[in-house]
């Protein structure tokens, strides 16, 4: 019974070193896959640091060029504003304008219509002393004919009075 308890115990001894081999080259197997997994993770985990930084760069970018354009935009309100209210004084300028323009345009109707209606009187006065003058002129050239003497100081004195007179 010794010999079978010595077997049996080498049995046992040789099936505990199996197993012992077998979960060292487990062991060996599992740090082997972690020790790849490990280096994976620290890839990866480098690669999104990269791509982190990346991302946070391009944030900020796009944050500086959002500031910008909304500066831009502001801006923007504060000269349409400013060219809005320049427009209206201007419009309005333009209104006054037009209405000076109106008046001054009716002004301008009405005078020329005096004008040519004193044009027209002092035609017809030129033309009533152009008649006048004929007559005397006729009158001078009669009396010059019956060879009586008038005095042409007389004559022309009351040519004169008539003109500016009558």
């Amino acid at each position: 019974m010794h010999e079978k308890e010595v077997s049996l115990l080498k049995d046992r001894a040789e099936t505990a070193t199996r197993r012992v081999e077998l979960l060292e080259r487990k062991c060996e197997s599992a740090e082997a896959a972690y020790q790849e997994v490990l280096v994976e993770y620290q890839n990866v985990q480098s690669q999104l640091r990269g791509e982190l930084m990346e991302l946070s760069a391009e944030v900020k970018m796009r944050a500086f060029e959002n500031e910008r354009l909304s500066l831009t935009c502001e801006d923007n309100a504060r000269t349409k504003a400013k060219f809005e209210l320049e427009k209206e004084m201007l419009q309005k300028k333009i209104d006054v304008l037009r209405e000076e323009l109106t008046l001054l345009q009716k002004q301008s109707s009405e005078e020329s219509a005096r004008d040519r209606a004193k044009l027209v009187l002092l035609r017809e006065k030129l033309a009533a002393y152009e008649t006048m003058e004929q007559e005397v002129d006729a009158a001078l050239n009669f009396l010059a004919a019956e060879g009586k003497a008038v005095s042409g100081a007389s004559v022309a004195g009351t040519f004169f009075t008539e003109l500016f007179l009558g």
